[in-house]
């Protein structure tokens, strides 16, 4: 594996505490976050624009990883840690501290055959596989956010396709590099009983993948509020 360039340099060490949880039998969605956090805090500094640095910095990880034959799964979640941030959006002064969200409502969908989930506040994730795994991370989003998400697709130029799965409708987004270690991600921005989700389909080693099989269970996806609100809200 060739040396990450210059500029990427501070992700030497988080890269290296993914790779070896990685080794140890930890799963991708089981790595701690906050010590890249903490390693992005201190790249950013006194940046005007965070975001933009944060964009230069996954586009530039990207070509690295692209430009040799290599699965470095390490470097892939790391990929995934700084879409979220990006989707999402993020404040420099909180990276790297544990969030206290308070209570969360919950993403609730049917398991297709082969497959395990992982729950966690506003958070569901399908895994299928192990070394080599396909994820599918739904995560619940705030009001106007899936207006955002659509709005920063048409911006950068990607074409996304209407879907509609049973009460479940929204946007799909496919992104696919060719090359010799091809890479392929899908994005769904959902309206769903209960609440709008933003769900991102990825292999950790970036190769390709048939969504198919989580597509047949999509019908099925919800969103409860959290505990102790209105029941009557509630969704079955």
């Amino acid at each position: 594996m060739p040396d990450l360039p210059p500029n990427l340099a501070y992700l030497a060490r988080p890269l290296a505490a993914f790779e070896a949880a990685l080794r140890g039998g930890a799963e991708a969605e089981d790595l701690d976050s906050l010590p890249l956090e903490q390693a992005l805090k201190g790249r950013l500094g006194l940046e005007a624009d965070p975001a933009a640095a944060v964009a230069a910095d996954l586009a530039a990880l990207e070509a690295w990883l692209g430009s040799f034959p290599s699965d470095e799964q390490a470097g892939w979640c790391v990929v995934g840690v700084f879409h979220g941030l990006l989707s999402f959006g993020f404040d420099v002064a909180s990276l790297g501290e544990a969030p206290d969200p308070g209570p969360q409502p919950t993403i609730v969908i049917e398991l297709p055959p082969g497959w395990t989930a992982e729950d966690a506040p506003c958070m569901r994730t399908l895994t299928k596989g192990r070394r080599g795994a396909v994820h599918a991370t739904f995560i619940a989003s705030q009001p106007g956010f899936g207006g955002l998400l659509r709005a920063q697709w048409r911006a950068g130029g990607f074409a996304a396709a209407p879907v509609a799965f049973g009460r479940v409708c929204g946007e799909k987004l496919v992104s696919e590099r060719p090359g010799p270690v091809p890479h392929k991600r899908v994005q769904y921005e959902l309206d769903a009983p209960g609440g709008s989700v933003m769900a991102t389909v990825f292999r950790t080693t970036g190769r390709s993948f048939d969504e198919a099989e989580l597509e047949a269970v999509l019908h099925t996806l919800r969103v409860r509020p959290p505990m102790g609100r209105n029941a009557a809200a509630a969704v079955s």
